[in-house]
């Protein structure tokens, strides 16, 4: 039993303890379970709080696009009146749009327009293409929201690119231009090009009809688009149908930027013979075109076409790069943006036509340019407002670094800013080329760098300088085969012989220094374009790092000015201008080259300059201003369509004009003129003089009202002569009172009428030259109005030459106006002291005669007024009656009381003690005649 007993604990034993290794077995695969379970969750817990990159962008683009999705629906919930009420009430009341008040002025349409887009401006699209360009015909390339440049770049560059041999469309691919007026008026979706200003002519009664929109592929050179497309001829036909379908009235043609130089050739074209030209004869400018109002035109190029075609870059794209270098250097999208635009731009012929025209003559050289001295607006201005002391350092204008403005291109800013003697240029044009630029990655794109070689690209940085004439000979080295293309359809210099029958060729054609402007004299040019905006003149360049797929040569954006004013910023030096043209470009023809009769206008077609002062936009609502100079934007040019296109309107019969609501009748202004001359208003039409005495009044009444307008009223003049306003004339009345005002209705007028539109010619034209050419019309007036008495009431040869004669003893309102008059008094005040010792003897020989028969007042009276003539007589013109000569005016002189005639003392040996003695002075001749005939 006890054994028994003790073998069942034992079993119990045994059993307790299998249970208990059981358990602890059960119990460590639990724990074994939870330790490997517990870092999955862990894991798990770690991965849901990382956040990856992937997500931030998805994020990010959600953002955006909720955002931008209620902003959207807000807008177009909005009224549409209300940005305008969140503009006004923030800038105030927005004045009427131009083509409103001439609306209300009773303006409509009359002479047709043509716009000429310039370049990049124009829509192009696509008619045949490779197959990657599937689906886009007819669809835009350029213009419109550009979609293919980020959808498929590479095909989008290579159906851009013209041939690189020919210049025309490469095989297999045919871009042509948008036609009609949405060519061009708009750029992008809300970016307006030309639509303001069709907007504003639409309002006084414009239509497709009246407005053409001379599209062409502002690719091509300009005599290729008549080769491929016929677009001269186009043109050509299109304006010659709008004239005669508007009752022959003749077209306004208003280019833009380098479409103004297509005009230009074209206008030579037209009147070529064929088959290099049109056709059309030497007339068919002066039948056809009323005016051509030039907007932002480079006339003689622009140094940004050196940077883009040598670079491809510009200031803009100089910074971006330096604010990211891989960006641009490198890939975007895994294609290099830059080499691609070096590669599309280069087969563009057209963007050689801006290249500067005239050399070192025009754009200045090595030591010397026209801008020389120019300061910015802000330095000016503060220099105006406060005293700079000389000493106080970088203010004063005499402690600045000279600018060299006529060194386009400079390799390093001691280059730029040293002495040329200073300077080892070495000749780049006997270089060594070779293909040793690597080229190797399978992203490379090819340029005309790389058959350069790395001797070649040496070459062009050792030469340091380069200059308007130079540069021609870095392009022709550093891309030959666009320069092969330019040179045989442009050309950069100046005519020495515009007769040379060379300049027929239609190369020339776009070179304003060499060509002539039609023989059309009835023509006006206008060249309007904005200023107050630093515009590039001048680079600073530097070798790009070694790297394969660099562009060799940089704009260097580490060079900065002396201070904030300075004209050098990252690397570019700039000038006044319009941020793309610079003034001298822009207005150097029509103010200097055009201007009057010159070998360059040989008809002396009129030509006008204005200028529009940039004002950036107040705040964001404004969007781009409206009273912006900037290059691209028109609208500040739009505004002033009702002063340079007044010409252009016809007023519509019967409707009440609201200027001249404001004016007199004519029968009011004959009554306030009346007034004015002392009359009542029904005496006022039989006002006239009748005797030369009276006449001579009138005149001297009315002269000195137009000196007065011109002279100490000369503000509140220039302010009546709006060019806003209808054709203005000049009045002055007797009463010495002058007036600004409308012509007479009547004709023929009661009196000769001044000239018509001083008021037109104001902001075209230098305030002095302008009051000048107002001084020289009234002038002319005053004669007419003189003359128109004599003739009137019967003055005989005698009157006539005694009205004449007083009328000429006054100065000219000319010479007031100029300061001649002066400079002559000074002048007869010298004569007066030189003849004063002449009168002196003279005065002593008669002086005895004349006491028996006047007093002494009269006598005192009759000798100032012989001494004035006789100063008017001798005034520089004084010669002596022995030797001939008229030396210095303080000589002693005698005049001979027979002949009249003047002799130096020393010439008849009598001194001014010996003269206090003779009563009645004789001449050597006189004396001897007397002797002979006793």
């Amino acid at each position: 039993m006890p054994l028994v007993q003790r073998r069942k604990a034992a079993e119990a034993d045994k059993a307790s303890s299998s249970d208990e290794k059981i358990a602890r077995d059960a119990s460590e695969d639990e724990d074994r379970k939870k330790k490997e379970s517990s870092p999955r969750k862990k894991g798990k817990a770690g991965e849901k709080s990382r956040w990856s990159c992937l997500d931030n962008c998805c994020w990010f683009v959600g953002c955006v696009c909720t955002v931008w999705w209620l902003l959207l629906f807000l807008y177009n919930a909005m009224p549409s009146s209300f940005p305008q009420y969140v503009t006004e009430a923030i800038t105030g009341p927005l004045p009427d749009p131009p083509g409103v008040k001439l609306k209300n002025e009773g303006l409509a349409a009359k002479h047709p327009v043509v716009f000429v887009p310039g370049i990049v401006t124009g829509g192009l699209e696509l008619w045949e293409g490779h197959e990657c360009a599937e689906g886009l015909f007819r669809k835009r390339l350029w213009g419109g929201t550009f979609g293919e440049v980020y959808k498929r770049p590479l095909c989008w560059v290579e159906h851009m690119s013209l041939d690189n041999e020919t210049g025309l469309d490469p095989s297999g691919i045919r871009v042509r231009p948008v036609t009609g007026l949405v060519a061009a008026d708009y750029f992008m979706p809300g970016y307006f090009v030309w639509a303001v200003l069709i907007h504003n002519l639409a309002r006084i009664g414009y239509e497709e009809k009246t407005m053409y929109m001379a599209a062409y592929d502002w690719r091509l050179s300009f005599q290729n688009t008549e080769v491929r497309d016929q677009t001269l001829s186009r043109i050509k036909s299109h304006i010659e149908m709008m004239v005669a379908t508007n009752g022959g009235k003749k077209a306004v043609v208003i280019p833009h930027s380098m479409g103004v130089l297509y005009f230009l050739h074209f206008m030579k074209w037209v009147e070529a013979p064929a088959p290099m030209g049109g056709g059309g004869g030497p007339d068919w400018c002066s039948k056809h075109i009323k005016a051509i109002m030039n907007i932002g035109g480079p006339f003689l190029g622009v140094p940004k076409a050196v940077a883009g075609l040598f670079s491809a870059e510009a200031k803009d794209i100089a910074v971006a790069r330096a604010i990211a270098p891989g960006f641009l250097s490198n890939d975007i999208f895994r294609v290099q943006t830059l080499q691609h635009v070096m590669k599309m731009s280069r087969t563009w012929d057209s963007t050689m036509s801006m290249i500067p025209k005239g050399g070192d003559t025009i754009w200045g050289g090595l030591d010397w340019s026209p801008e020389e001295g120019y300061l910015p607006s802000k330095i000016r201005q503060r220099m105006n407002d406060s005293q700079v002391s000389s000493e106080s350092g970088t203010n004063s204008s005499g402690s600045r670094a000279r600018v060299n403005y006529g060194r386009i291109i400079s390799f390093g800013k001691d280059a730029a800013e040293s002495p040329s003697s200073e300077i080892e240029m070495i000749d780049f044009r006997d270089a060594v080329k070779g293909q040793n630029l690597a080229n190797t990655t399978c992203r490379d794109v090819w340029t005309e760098y790389h058959d350069m070689g790395i001797e070649g690209v040496r070459a062009v940085a050792e030469h340091r300088v380069y200059t308007a004439e130079t540069v021609l000979d870095l392009l022709h080295f550093v891309a030959p085969k666009m320069m092969a293309r330019g040179s045989a359809h442009f050309s950069y210099g100046i005519a020495d012989d515009l007769d040379d029958p060379k300049y027929k060729h239609y190369k020339y054609w776009s070179n304003p220094l060499e060509t002539k402007l039609p023989r059309a004299s009835d023509i006006e040019i206008f060249s309007m374009y904005g200023v107050g905006i630093p515009t590039e003149r001048a680079y600073i360049y530097k070798l790009s790092p070694s790297a394969e797929c660099y562009i060799p040569f940089q704009i260097d954006t580490s060079f900065e000015g002396e201070d904030e004013d300075s004209c050098l910023k990252d690397g570019v030096y700039t000038v006044d201008g319009d941020e793309t043209v610079p003034v001298l470009s822009a207005g150097f023809m029509c103010a200097k080259g055009w201007r009057g009769k010159t070998r360059f206008n040989p008809s002396g077609i009129r030509t006008y300059v204005r200028e529009y002062d940039h004002a950036p936009p107040a705040n964001l609502l404004e969007g781009r201003g409206t009273q912006s100079g900037a290059h691209v934007d028109r609208y500040d040019f739009t505004r002033s369509i009702d002063r340079s296109f007044s010409f252009a309107f016809s007023r519509n019969e019967g409707f009440p004009n609201a200027t001249t609501a404001v004016k007199m009748t004519q029968e009011e202004r004959r009554s306030s003129r009346a007034k004015e001359r002392g009359c009542s208003a029904m005496e006022g039409a039989q006002y006239n003089p009748r005797t030369v005495e009276e006449v001579f009044k009138d005149f001297k009444g009315r002269r000195a009202a137009l000196i007065k307008a011109l002279t100490t009223d000369v503000e509140e003049f220039y302010q009546q002569c709006d060019p806003g306003k209808e054709n203005l004339c000049l009045y002055g009345f007797p009463s010495e009172q002058w007036e600004v005002n409308l012509p007479a209705e009547e004709v023929p007028p009661e009196l000769p009428e001044p000239v018509l539109g001083i008021n037109f010619a104001r902001d075209g034209m230098h305030e002095k030259d302008w009051i000048s050419l107002v001084a020289v019309h009234s002038d002319s007036w005053l004669l007419a109005v003189a003359f128109y008495f004599g003739a009137r009431f019967g003055f005989d040869k005698a009157d006539r030459k005694r009205l004449s004669n007083m009328i000429h003893d006054l100065p000219t309102i000319f010479e007031v106006v100029t300061g001649t008059a002066k400079k002559q008094e000074k002048a007869k005040s010298s004569v007066a002291n030189h003849s004063g010792s002449k009168s002196k003897s003279t005065s002593k020989g008669r002086a005895p005669e004349s006491r028996g028969k006047y007093t002494r007042e009269l006598q005192e009276k009759e000798e100032d007024e012989e001494l004035d003539v006789e100063d008017e007589e001798e005034n520089g013109e004084t010669l002596c009656g022995a030797c001939g000569e008229n030396t210095a005016a303080d000589d002693f002189w005698i005049c001979c009381d027979l002949c009249q005639r003047w002799f130096h003392g020393t010439c008849v040996k009598i001194t001014p003690a010996r003269a206090e003695h003779i009563k009645q002075y004789k001449c050597p001749s006189c004396n001897n005649k007397r002797v002979r005939t006793t």
